[in-house]
């Protein structure tokens, strides 16, 4: 089992996410259509709060703007 970046070391990073994201679900078992990985921002930015969806709507778009994750 994965586990998930500790909240204890250095500050985390988007990158930090994304890895273990991939060790959850690899990259290269995603289907040729499907839009994966990190689509947008700063992959060096510190990261505090994580909001994921599968498909990004007005509405979903509307809740993390309200929620304010990084």
């Amino acid at each position: 089992m994965t586990s998930a970046p500790s909240n204890t070391s250095a500050p985390q990073t988007i990158r930090t996410v994304l890895d273990f994201l991939r060790q959850l679900a690899p990259l290269a078992v995603a289907e040729s259509w499907d839009n994966v990985g990190h689509l947008w921002g700063d992959s060096q930015g510190p990261v505090a709060r994580v909001m994921t969806c599968l498909t990004l709507s007005p509405d979903m778009a509307e809740e993390a703007i309200a929620k304010g994750p990084n």
